[in-house]
Formats: C-alpha cells, sequence, structure tokens
C-alpha cells in the first residue's frame, strides 16, 4: 500500500527533492509566526480549548511527519476549522457599541444634544441609567434615584477604604523587593 502511494506520488512529478516547499525555511517561520499569532488570539478571547486542542493536534500530527512545516500547518488548519465552525465566524466576535445586559445586546442610546433639559433626554439618561445598572435604579423619582446611586457610591467608597490596607502592604513589600534586588525605587 505505501509503495503505490510513493509510486503516486513519483508519477505527479512530487518526489522529496522537487517538493522544496516543505523544507523552505522562510516557510517554516512564517507559519511558526502565525502559530504563535493564533495561540495568542485565542487566549485574549479566552478560547482555551482552541489552545488546548492546537497543541493535541501538533503533537498527534509529529507522530506521523518530523517535518515542522506539515506539523504546524495542520495544527494551524484544524483549529481554525473548530474555532469557526464553533463560534461561527470568530473574527468577527466584537460588538462595539453594545452592553451584554441581560440574555440579549442592547445598543447603548447616545443623546446627541450634549447638555440638554429636554424632557426625551432625561428620559433617555434614565433608560441609559437602567441599562447600566439595572433595572431597580430606574423605579421612583429623580430624588429617589439620585439617592440609590449615592447609597451605592458610599457602599463602594466603604469597600475601596477595606482595600486600602491591603495595597498599604502590596506597596511595603514591593518596596522591600526592590530595595533587597538593589533596583531602583519608584517614585510617588
Amino acid at each position: 500500500m505505501i509503495k503505490d502511494a510513493k509510486n503516486i506520488f513519483k508519477s505527479m512529478g512530487m518526489t522529496a527533492k522537487n517538493n522544496i516547499v516543505l523544507h523552505n525555511v522562510y516557510i517554516l517561520f512564517f507559519l511558526l509566526f502565525l502559530a504563535v499569532l493564533n495561540i495568542v488570539y485565542f487566549s485574549q478571547i479566552n478560547d482555551y480549548i482552541s489552545v488546548i486542542l492546537f497543541f493535541l493536534v501538533g503533537m498527534l500530527t509529529s507522530f506521523f511527519s518530523k517535518n515542522m512545516v506539515v506539523v504546524l500547518f495542520i495544527s494551524i488548519v484544524i483549529t481554525n476549522i473548530y474555532a469557526y465552525v464553533e463560534n461561527g465566524a470568530y473574527l468577527n466576535n466584537t460588538n462595539e457599541g453594545f452592553l451584554n445586559i441581560g440574555s440579549g445586546m442592547k445598543k447603548y442610546k447616545h443623546n446627541g444634544s450634549g447638555s440638554g433639559s429636554s424632557g426625551s433626554s432625561i428620559a433617555t439618561n434614565k433608560t441609559n441609567l437602567a441599562d447600566v445598572l439595572g433595572s431597580g435604579f430606574n423605579e421612583g423619582s429623580d430624588e429617589e434615584i439620585i439617592d440609590k446611586i449615592l447609597n451605592t457610591q458610599q457602599k463602594l467608597i466603604a469597600q475601596m477604604g477595606i482595600l486600602e490596607p491591603t495595597l498599604v502592604k502590596a506597596e511595603q513589600f514591593l518596596e522591600k523587593f526592590q530595595s533587597t534586588m538593589g533596583g531602583a525605587t519608584t517614585s510617588k
């Protein structure tokens, strides 16, 4: 069977001497660049399954071929086909200007009038506030909404106060670390 496959390739003129593409260093570096770019991209979009698949396909392919051009090419192609089928058109997964709220995507409404004081712009701003903060902030009069926002702000400030000692300890640790390593201390 293997001899028949070799005869087919020889009859087509594809011998090891004629197939320079598989042994070209520039193609190898280009595929290596694409492979690193793919791994970084899949990591950035938190698609770790594709990263793991890339390495598994590469390891599996390396058992059958010792040529890194073949290994990288097959790994890139299989992983990108998987990502395309699994995630749809994965290159178009960004939706700028949209907020992920609830189950659907909602377009963020922008009041183009600047600081206008018309009733419709206030209603639009209330709707935008409700979209960002949740539906509980949109209920009640303007004063009640402002009170709810101020209460939330006070809670956030209290939580940040709790974190302050931890940040001070971390800053002291970094200063000690830099002094022991002989590096310059950070300026404030």
